[in-house]
This record gives C-alpha cells, structure tokens and sequence, in this order.
C-alpha cells in the first residue's frame, strides 16, 4: 500500500532550502565587511533570519525515518549509502571546479583531503549518516512518547540551553563558567548531545496533537527567537568590536525556537494537497529536487562571484540579496530538476 504524501513537509522542504540558500549569499559578504557598516547590518538583518533552515531538515528527516521498522541492511544498503555516495561525488565535483574552473591549485594529497573532508556545506550530509546510523535505537526511545519526551528535553538543556548560558555566562564571569562548564561536561551526557534533539524532536511535533494555545505561543516565540537571533548577533558585534556567529549557531535556544514554530505553523496551515492534482504533482517533483538544489547552489554562487563579479553586495543589499538569493535558487532548482530526470542520477547523486 502506497504511503500517503505529508503535503507539509514538500512546503517546509521548499522554504528551508531557500533559507540555506540566503545564509550562503550573506555569509562571505558578513565576513568580509566591518561591523559598523550598513552592509555587515543588512547581512547580519537576512542571515539571522534564516538561520532555521537546517535545523528543520533534520527535523523533516526525524519525522520520516523514526517510528518506523526499518532493516539494517535497507538502512545502510538504502538510505546512508545513497547519502555517501553522493558526498564522494559531490565533494570530487568540487574540488575538480576548484581547479578546472577557479584555478586554485592543489597538490594529489591536499585534493584527496578536501575530498574526503567535504566542501564547506558538505557537513549536513556526514551529520545526516550519523544520525541514520542511530536510528534503531532512537526508534527504541520514541516507542514511549514519556521516554522520547524526557529525552528531548535532556537534549534542549544539555545541547541548547547549558551551553549557551555558560557561553554568555563567560564573557563577564569566566571563572564560573569554567568550573560549571567542566562539572557539566564531567556528566558525559553524550547521547543526547548533538543534532539527535533535533531529530527526535521532528518525529514528536509531528505525531502528537499540539493544542492551539501551544502552537500560537510557539509561533510568538519563534519569531521572537528570529529577532533575538538578529539583534543579539549586532549586540555582540558592537559590544566586543568584532563579528560573532555564537546567536546564528544550529545549537542555540534561539534556534530551537526558530526551528520549532516553523514547523509547527507549516504542519498546522500548509498540510493540504494543492488545488489540483497536477499542482500536487508539481510540488512532489520541485520537493524532490531540494537534495539537488543544496548540492548544487555554492558552485552557483561561486561562479556568480568569480565569472560575473556578482555578490549580495554588487547592488544595495537591503533589496539585492532577497533578489539574488532568488536567483540562485531558481537557477539551482532548473539544474536540479533536470538532474532529477536521469534515472541513475537522480537515484544516487541528487
């Protein structure tokens, strides 16, 4: 029997690709430019407001892959060995561009580095097999809603909350932050550390019925979690004299927060079909090719750059990075689609 589509999360797949898109066109031009310009202000302004977007892909993925009875040999044979190969490829792709077309030169040692540690946006992939790899014993903790619960909020104060006020608790107090830091870490609480909070997170919002109150203040938070996300970044730069991406970090309550009411919201207004079969149709298509447009759009951006001279920054940024931002997704959605018409290709690479 045919498994019934989560209309929900083709949409969440569509905007939070767009918003790894965004953070990747601010993100050199936020390097690059000082704190006290209007430039470093309006990257700052659209980079912290994207900074959900991964997050809710390791969500998506919790929701799709836990609850179910799934085989080692599918797991491995299926779902991460499709993940590395397209990694290898991927990063083989990018180190031949870096040489063939950007003429950066490295020796055969250095190129079999890079490859095997990825370009930069890469990482997602090799965090997405681990997360694959403990999947049958996830599966265990999310058979008891009590249990999964519990282990959510063990991973929000051990991976979100703890880390972050130590953090911040460091720039006045360092001497406590340290002795609480180093009694924290004695706990070796490591399996609720990481992106696993995320992911078992995911499978909870979207099996359990979260009344209307929770998801409203959910909403409330999440945007006032975005705010955070963008003035405490511009706090922290101007305070210190120097950039800071501690509030943009994947790890932060912020974050969490963000993360949360996004998704919350598309699973609450965005699960109907669309009006015809053939926009459905559509969706589903444009949904799949996201894989591709996360592989593909740094080549795009770098080629933007180094062939055309065209960065967030060539035209005032304020309307220029929603407007190339756009562009490079658009353009990365057509190479996709059109990847995702090659039987092998779409299989394995895309």
């Amino acid at each position: 029997m045919k498994e019934q589509r989560i209309v929900y999360f083709d949409y969440l797949r569509l905007l939070s690709i767009l918003a790894v898109v965004v953070i990747h066109v601010t993100a050199f031009q936020w390097k690059r430019a000082a704190v006290d310009t209007f430039e470093w202000q309006i990257m700052n302004l659209y980079d912290g407001m994207a900074r959900w977007g991964v997050p809710v892909f390791v969500m998506i993925s919790g929701a799709l892959f836990l609850g179910k009875e799934q085989s080692l040999q599918k797991l491995y044979g299926k779902s991460i060995l499709r993940i590395v190969v397209a990694y290898v490829f991927w990063s083989a792709l990018y180190v031949a561009a870096a040489v063939l077309l950007f003429h950066e030169s490295y020796t055969a040692k250095e190129a079999v580095i890079k490859i095997m540690t990825g370009h930069y946006h890469l990482w997602f992939l090799l965090m997405i097999v681990g997360l694959y790899m403990i999947v049958p014993f996830l599966n265990k903790i999310v058979s008891d809603r009590k249990t999964a619960i519990y282990f959510v909020v063990l991973a929000f104060a051990f991976s979100f909350f703890l880390p972050q006020v130590l953090k911040i608790l460091g720039y006045k107090f360092a001497g406590a932050a340290e002795l609480l830091s180093k009694l924290v870490s004695m706990l070796r609480l490591r399996m609720v550390l990481g992106y696993s909070g995320y992911f078992v997170l995911g499978y909870l919002l979207h099996t359990c019925e979260i009344k209307k109150t929770w998801r409203i203040a959910a909403y409330i938070i999440g945007v006032l979690a975005i705010l955070f996300t963008v003035g405490a970044t511009a706090f922290a730069a101007f305070w210190k004299h120097s950039k800071t991406s501690f509030f943009y970090e994947n790890m932060t309550v912020n974050t969490f927060f963000a993360a949360t009411g996004v998704f919350l919201f598309a699973k609450t207004h965005w699960n109907k079909p669309a009006s015809s079969p053939k926009k459905q149709e559509m969706l589903t298509f444009f949904s799949k090719c996201t894989f591709g447009v996360f592989l593909i759009h740094p080549f795009l951006l770098d080629v933007a750059e180094k062939y055309l001279n065209i960065t967030a920054v060539t035209f005032n940024p304020l309307f220029f990075v929603p407007v190339l931002s756009l562009a490079i997704y658009i353009a990365s959605m057509l190479v996709s689609a059109l990847l995702n018409k090659i039987p092998l290709i779409k299989t394995w690479i895309v």
